[in-house]
Formats: C-alpha cells, structure tokens, sequence
C-alpha cells in the first residue's frame, strides 16, 4: 500500500498527529490564537471535528494544505494553488484572520512566479494590495497593485477595484493626487476604447477623476470630469451611477463653498442607497453629508448625520471610515462645547490610525485635538496639536484651507504664513 493510500485511511486526528510529529511540534506548540491545545488536544483523540478554519490555521503551520490535513490526499500544484488562492480571498471578504490570508497569498504568489502561472500570481498580488490598503499600508498595497497592473489584460473593466485602490493608496501615501488622477484618466480612455463601453464603469472612474483632480485645485477639470461621466449614464442602467454622481456634485459643491448644493446632492445620494443593503457607503455617505453640515457651521444637522453613520461605521468597519467618524465628532463637540468629549475622540482616532495611516487623515485627527485643547483652555497643548496637524496636512490639499481657518481664528499670530 502506498504512502498516500495509508494517509488517506488516517483519521484527521491520526494525521494531525502523525504530521505534529514529524515536524517536531507539541500540542502547545502548534496551538495558535483560535486553535487552542485543548482543541487540538480533542481532534487527536476523535472527540472533536476540526472546523475549516482550524484545518487551515493547522495546515499552513504544518506545511500542508487543508485538504491533505483533512483528507490525506494530495492534489496537483496548481489545484492546490488554486485552493490557497481561493480560500484567502474569502477570508478576505468575510472578514477572516487577515494575517492568516496574508500568509496565503505570499505562498501563492510565490509559488505562481516559481511556475510560471501570471493570471493566479496578480490575482495574488491584487489581494494583497487590497489588503494591505484596507490596513492602511500604503506603500506595500502600489508595490503590489503596480506589480498586477502591469499585465495588459488587467484592465479597469476586468479589475476596477484595483485601479480605484492603487489611485486612493497614491494619494493616502502621500504620492499626490496628480499620480491617481493620471491613472484614472488611462481608465477612462481604456473604458471608452473598448466595445461596447460600459457606462457605469466610465462613470465610477470619471468620478475618482474628480476627486482627484478637486483635489489638486483643479475645479474645472473636476467639473469636466462629471460631465464627461454623464455623457455615459445613458447606457449605465443602475442606480449606484446615480449615486456617484450625486456623490461627485455634492463634493464639488462643497469644495465650491455652494453648501445648499451640495447637501442637496448628498441628501440625494443617501436616498438612494437608503433603499440598499451597502451600509459601507451609506455610512459614508453619511460622514460625507456631516462634513458639508460642518463646514457651513450647521453642527445640530452635523450632528444627526453623525448619529446616522454610526449606526454603520464602527470598529469593524475600515479603519479610516471609523477615524474619519471620530474626527467630525471631535470637531462637532469641540464647537459646541463639548471639549471632553472632544478630546476623547480625537485622541481615539489618532490612536486608530497609528503611524502608518493617511497623512492628511492623521493631520485632521490632531487638528481636531487642537480645536478640543483650545476649546478647554489648553492653550499651550492646543498650539502644539496644530503645528503637529500642520505637518501633515498639505498646503493645497482638500482640508487646508479649512484646517488654516481654523488655526488662525484660535490662534492668529501663530499660523505661518506659507500656509495661508
């Protein structure tokens, strides 16, 4: 009888076992977080039927793949490649051990080059970039959505999360927002090329365009950028292309300082997705609608799309989303006078955002801080919150203008000039 014929007549427990031994492992020493001894403990003596988590947390310790640790046959390199790909993204997408899934792909990724195979190892190479993204690690998400993009078949229609995260991550890495609006703009004219163009999709990217390029200053070409966008809603059929208009008219107006407009679009925009089960961009949505109310110093309606967003932006969502909250609460009680409260979650947000996140995010995060110091007659913590928020926030971006008015109207002989 063969090797394989005698591991497939094993036990899951008898493998488990048999494997932890080979390689030197005691039940404490394979235990990981999730998968305790005692559990392990179980499934070797036949008490216990491992999950398919545990299997994988088990099988990537023991350098085996999940299915031989549960079955104890062996498949082909690229089915079990194809498996590990697989299951990573699904850990992914539903919020599984993301270090688990980390592991994974760099296994897949790895072993793809080795063979050769370049569709599995840029669907690797996506996955990470969107991880790493999604965790705030910038610079590792453009090595590994530049490395994907780089293939000519990865295209914005086939991958347009790739192109819209490798576009924020330029941006959050402090690479300006010229390098992610020259990507969307090759979006663009690759989604127009092809037959027959895809309205929605041309209108997605149209609207990363102008926010890019609203960004930079650019108000016109953002303006241009929509309405190359509607040119395409004709033969864009669903609801979600309306919203990213809505969405881009109400940010532009914002940026324009047309307040009614902009609450106007916005207020629109989460009509609609109101009638949807995406609580991700609702919340958004939301937090967008509050930073409107905000800048036009309506702080009672700021306050009630706030309350709206959380009620879908919380610990579990993305990490900016949920320090984004944090900021705009922090800035709603620090001008209302509310200066604890203030303090207490502006310091949260720059504690979740940590030292790796978005620049200009952190930057708000300690000017926030900044307002709730002064607010509290910090006088002397609230000076060094700002000039911390300055280093961070660049001249030119999307909030200087409003964090400058901010620091000068507390503190005007402070604020230099090559920021005003």
């Amino acid at each position: 009888m063969s090797v394989t014929e005698l591991a497939a007549q094993e036990t899951i427990g008898e493998r488990l076992k048999r494997l932890r031994l080979e390689r030197g492992f005691s039940q404490r020493a394979l235990a990981t977080r999730g998968v305790s001894y005692a559990y392990i403990s179980r499934i070797e003596l036949g008490d216990r039927v491992p999950s398919m988590k545990a299997l994988r947390v088990l099988a990537l310790k023991l350098g085996v793949t999940a299915d031989y640790l549960e079955t104890g046959r062996d498949q082909p390199v690229s089915e079990t490649r194809a498996l590990k790909l697989g299951e990573a993204e699904l850990m992914l997408r539903l919020d599984g051990d993301v270090a688990v899934a980390e592991r994974l792909l760099i296994e897949v990724l790895f072993d793809a080059v080795q063979h050769g195979d370049t569709r599995d190892a840029v669907r690797a190479r996506i996955s990470l970039g969107l991880a790493a993204a999604d965790q705030g690690d910038h610079e590792h998400a453009i090595e590994y959505l530049e490395g994907a993009l780089a293939e000519p078949w990865v295209t914005p229609l086939l991958f347009p999360d790739a192109y819209a995260t490798l576009g924020h991550s330029y941006i959050s890495a402090g690479r300006g927002a010229r390098a992610a609006a020259d990507l969307f703009s090759r979006a663009i004219e690759a989604l127009v090329a092809a037959e027959p163009i895809n309205g929605s999709s041309v209108v997605r990217f149209a609207t990363y365009l102008s926010y890019a390029l609203s960004d930079l200053g650019d108000l016109d070409g953002a303006r241009a950028a929509i309405n190359e966008g509607l040119r395409y809603t004709a033969i864009a059929d669903d609801d979600y292309t309306r919203v990213r208009l809505y969405w881009s008219n109400a940010r532009l107006a914002a940026l324009s300082g047309d307040h009614d407009l902009a609450r106007l679009s916005i207020d629109r925009a989460i009509g609609l997705l109101s009638s949807t089960e995406d609580t991700a961009h609702l919340g958004r949505a939301h937090l967008l609608a509050a930073e409107i109310a905000t800048d036009d110093a309506d702080l009672d309606l700021a306050r009630e799309h706030l309350d709206a967003a959380q009620a879908y932006v919380g610990p579990s969502s993305q990490r900016q989303d949920y320090a984004w909250l944090r900021v705009q609460r922090a800035l709603v009680n620090a001008r209302t006078g509310n200066p604890a409260g203030a303090i207490d979650e502006a310091s949260e947000a720059i504690q979740i955002l940590g030292e790796d996140g978005d620049e200009t995010l952190r930057g708000c995060g300690h000017w926030a801080l900044a307002e709730a110091y002064a607010a509290a007659g910090a006088t002397s913590a609230a000076r060094t919150a700002f000039k911390q928020a300055s280093d961070l926030i660049a001249p030119g971006s999307k909030y200087s203008e409003s964090f400058v008015e901010s620091w000068a109207r507390v503190f005007p002989a402070d604020t230099p000039a090559d920021v005003r």
